[in-house]
């Protein structure tokens, strides 16, 4: 399997769990499933971890490592949370902006000089995921919705974990083996987990648990985490920093064919808006239409 045809496998996965995760929640608490999911992950490759090299184990490494696993952590919460108040759809859209919050990152922490160029697409891009969180404001003419805003802030919170996550792992994976990286993850995210579950456990009653609730614990499990996070790792190590952006832009896509049969969410103008500018602002700051390179697939990669 070629890096690009395993990074969009992950993205396809990614894009269908908004809908399902948020289904799921109607009768299993958020940080119980998270609990269950990453820890069922976590004993499926134990296994594969037994004997492995664990590569240059230093003082820098370890902390890199540990701070990928929070990011990825904290990109999850937010995303569990968000879900609770906005529709799933926003969650995708905001998720493809990633590459604004990098050049921000760019221009104010490292302190690099914006060319127009990029400022430009910054500022329409910016525009977009705006739109999107101030939707329900301007949908309900005018009328506050507070909740679903706060969602949608939510949503732009885990954007810039899951950005932090890439990054900083791929750094890791310059010197640790995929499996490696993908259990301590997991197991990380499982001892965050694990206390709130329990609390949250107290107050559930895991015989009211319906088959959607079930479907979602094995998806997140096995789907969405032990095979598209390793997926996910296995297909960055092996590009370019600059092109691990480009697959997002399957997610909104696949969320919204999953949500409208799941959840009855469909695009309104304001989501078809915000999409749209965050699109083009990503295209003008970099020039070019990230879309998928699918003809690499043909070169190896």
């Amino acid at each position: 399997m070629t890096a690009v045809l395993a990074l969009i496998a992950a993205n396809i996965i990614w894009g269908a769990a908004p809908p399902i995760f948020k289904l799921a929640f109607q009768t299993v608490p958020p940080f119980i499933l998270g609990f269950l999911r990453f820890y069922i992950a976590f004993l499926f490759f134990i296994p594969f971890v037994k004997n492995r090299e664990l590569g240059p184990i230093n003082a820098s490494n370890a902390l890199l490592l540990v701070a990928g696993s929070l990011a990825f952590v904290f990109n999850i919460v937010f995303f569990f949370m968000g879900l609770k108040y906005a529709p799933s759809i926003n969650v995708a859209v905001i998720g493809t902006a990633a590459p604004l919050f990098l050049y921000y990152f760019s221009v104010f922490v490292l302190k690099e000089k914006p060319r127009p160029q990029l400022l430009t697409g910054m500022i329409i891009g910016t525009i977009g995921v705006l739109v999107i969180i101030l939707s329900p404001f301007m949908a309900g003419g005018g009328k506050l919705a507070l909740g679903e805003m706060y969602g949608n802030v939510l949503f732009v919170l885990s954007a810039v974990m899951q950005l932090a996550h890439m990054v900083i792992f791929k750094q890791v994976l310059k010197n640790m083996s995929v499996t490696i990286v993908s259990a301590f993850s997991l197991f990380i995210a499982s001892l965050f987990f694990l206390p709130v579950a329990m609390i949250q456990a107290h107050t559930w009653d895991y015989a009211h648990i319906a088959p959607s609730g079930i479907w979602g614990i094995l998806f997140g499990a096995f789907l969405c985490t032990a095979l598209a996070y390793h997926l996910f790792y296995w297909g960055i190590k092996r590009i370019p920093a600059e092109e691990m952006g480009l697959y997002a832009y399957i997610d909104p896509v696949v969320t919204v064919l999953v949500a409208a049969p799941l959840l009855h969410e469909y695009p309104d103008q304001y989501f078809f808006i915000g999409s749209f500018l965050v699109l083009m602002g990503v295209f003008w700051a970099e020039r070019r239409i990230a879309w998928h390179p699918v003809h690499k697939l043909k070169k190896g990669r």
